[in-house]
């Protein structure tokens, strides 16, 4: 039956293909097989992947905020279509962080004002450790904004390096062994000597000579694994930790798998040194972004113990959910 289907769509170079989706090339289905779900191509092993479990959509009240009215007029200002300075943004006041208001307002904008300025790099470092010897080192990851590429489209360069040294030993039982599946191109494998002949050069040129501004998730952690390897960074280099960009308006979430999620950001393979570098760039950037603090509400401290949390899929699965009314859809989305 489920062949059948595909042969009423159409052919195009004898792959199946339905809403721009290649399903694989021709097959013979068995027809024994009561089994629904999508096949993959392969003249060698057929596989059929099972029709996901669906959960019933529903609106969580609890994750909305009443907006103040200040946030309001914000809001209203970029429906129009008007500018949205960081110095309007940052002398609002609409900002709501709880006892810690001062000292969270501080951290914020100067992250923001790091974030926003025109001639300095932003460089993401993120690094894997071996969970049985986290001592040893087995991959960096290095993420480059430089703003002086001037581009509509930010231009990304991403480098994963994996240590020689370390390439046998794989995670797997406490973390994802994700290391053969960076998802910007060369994995490059250096010895440990190299790797800080690497590490440093880089530094030189991105945090030393253009003053760049070193970006992590928890980025003393990663200062430290360098460290282990002998690297060193300046230590009078500005920094931005995304934990605690997070740690302003959320108790909870802080992991960047859960950061991810609630900023609506594609991820797969995370728990590779240089797909974590890109996202945790990509999370700076966002929490940096005053368009983005007003759409999901991020000026406003969160108890995340007040909150449903949303089943966490580590697999880069996508949570299917039965939606019975596309007009409710759009006004939760939108």
């Amino acid at each position: 039956m489920l062949a059948q289907q595909f042969r009423t769509i159409g052919r195009r170079n004898n792959y199946f293909v339905s809403m721009g989706v290649e399903f694989g090339k021709r097959a013979n289905f068995s027809r024994k097989s009561s089994t629904a779900g999508v096949y993959h191509g392969n003249s060698q092993k057929r596989i059929f992947d099972p029709a996901p479990r669906l959960r019933r959509y529903e609106t969580d009240i609890n994750l909305q905020t009443e907006l103040s009215p200040e946030a309001d007029l914000l809001k209203s200002r970029l429906l129009e279509g008007k500018p949205l300075s960081l110095d309007t943004y940052l002398q609002s006041d609409h900002f709501n962080f709880g006892e810690k208001q001062v000292s969270s307002l501080q951290l914020l904008e100067e992250y923001m004002k790091l974030v926003w300025s025109k001639d300095k790099p932003l460089v993401s470092i993120d690094c894997e450790a071996y969970e049985h010897a986290p001592k040893k080192i087995t991959e960096i990851g290095v993420s480059i904004l430089d703003p002086t590429k001037y581009s509509l489209s930010p231009q990304i360069q991403t480098i994963h390096i994996v240590i020689k040294e370390h390439l046998s030993l794989r995670n797997g039982k406490y973390v994802a062994d994700n290391k053969n599946k960076f998802m910007g191109g060369i994995s490059h494998v250096l010895s440990i000597k190299e790797a800080n002949k690497m590490m440093q050069l880089l530094s030189q040129k991105y945090l030393v000579d253009k003053k760049g501004i070193l970006v992590g998730h928890h980025v003393g952690s990663d200062i430290g694994f360098l460290k282990s390897l002998k690297i060193s960074l300046p230590e009078d280099i500005d920094q931005i930790d995304t934990l605690k960009l997070h740690k302003i308006s959320r108790n909870k979430g802080g992991s960047l798998h859960m950061i991810l999620k609630a900023l609506g950001i594609p991820y797969a393979h995370l728990h590779n040194a240089g797909n974590d570098a890109y996202y945790t760039l990509l999370v700076a950037l966002a929490y940096c972004d005053p368009v983005v603090r007003l759409d999901k509400n991020l000026d406003v401290l969160l108890d995340g113990t007040k909150t449903v949390q949303v089943p966490v899929d580590h697999k880069d699965k996508a949570l299917f959910y039965s939606v019975d009314s596309a007009t409710q859809l759009m006004q939760d989305l939108f």
